[in-house]
């Protein structure tokens, strides 16, 4: 068998594998798209299925009118920019100074920084929110943008771009 034979047929299980992996990733994008055009009665009838016989359309209407979307919408919009904008100061502040500064026990410093990675957020969720409420800042967008802005993972980036 021909050198290109057999590149061929690793194309074809190649392409054949992304196939079948497109499916199993998409279908639960299906399955939302189809459910939210589905009459209230046919989204849990059993069995199952992936296609509906009568669209709904009143169901996009519906959600728009009875929760106030674009409140939600700002919402999102604002705690997002904040963050982005946040992690972005200081995380290139950091990654800066672990960069170019040279200073005793920068790389062991560095080491622990990139240790809280490990620390999963459930960890810090009842130290952020006593910090908060001592604050004054329960109820407000200010919690989020600020437990979000703070971040190894952002400093890591921009210090292996500084390098």
């Amino acid at each position: 068998m021909s050198h290109t034979k057999k590149l061929q047929r690793n194309h074809l299980w190649m392409y054949i594998l992304l196939v079948v992996l497109f499916f199993y990733f998409f279908l639960p994008f299906w399955w939302m798209i189809v459910t939210s055009v589905k009459p209230f009665d046919e989204v849990y009838t059993k069995p199952y299925a992936l296609y509906t016989k009568h669209f709904h359309w009143q169901n996009y209407p519906d959600v728009l009118q009875s929760l106030p979307f674009m409140q939600y919408l700002w919402n999102t919009i604002k705690v997002t920019t904040g963050v982005c904008i946040g992690t972005m100061i200081t995380s290139s502040f950091a990654a800066y100074a672990f960069a170019r500064l040279r200073f005793p026990g920068r790389n062991k410093l560095f080491f622990v920084y990139l240790a809280t990675l490990m620390v999963p957020r459930q960890v810090v969720l009842i130290p952020n929110f006593l910090l908060f409420k001592n604050l004054g800042l329960l109820d407000n967008p200010w919690s989020l943008i600020l437990s979000g802005v703070f971040t190894a993972y952002g400093t890591f980036l921009l210090r292996q771009f500084f390098f």
